[in-house]
């Protein structure tokens, strides 16, 4: 069966909650990855990091095409999955500043549609930044 974009994250997000490090799922979905981006949704973005993140998988290539999305897609982010976001770059040890800038801006200008929750999660995640990139918030 043929899986849509959203439906691969969900399955590789469903594995990540309960710890299941599958090796080859996750190889084939970083061989799919290229032909998967253009179709990915904000909530699919976010819990393909987030599966990365909590299965500590780095699959650098993956890693930076999903990353590298998050710039021109962040307008598109409802506040869960930029808090999501932030915190799945931040445990994966990913730097980019475009995407952290990205991140931060947007949080400035939709501060409101934030819940005390998702801000503490984004506040949590750029507090264990290790490279500096001037005040982002």
């Amino acid at each position: 069966a043929e899986f849509t974009p959203q439906g691969v994250a969900a399955v590789a997000n469903a594995y990540a909650k309960v710890l299941m490090r599958d090796v080859e799922l996750f190889a084939a979905l970083g061989s799919n990855m290229e032909r998967l981006l253009p179709r990915l949704d904000p909530r699919a973005i976010s819990n393909l990091l987030n599966a990365y993140a909590r299965l500590q998988i780095k699959d650098q290539d993956v890693l930076q095409q999903l990353v590298g999305l998050v710039p021109s897609r962040v307008h598109d982010f409802g506040a869960v999955e930029v808090a999501a976001t932030a915190n799945a770059i931040t445990k994966l040890g990913i730097h980019n500043h475009r995407t952290f800038l990205a991140l931060a801006t947007t949080i400035k200008e939709r501060s409101a549609e934030f819940r005390s929750r998702q801000l503490a999660q984004v506040i949590h995640a750029f507090s264990t930044l290790t490279v500096t990139y001037g005040r982002l918030l």
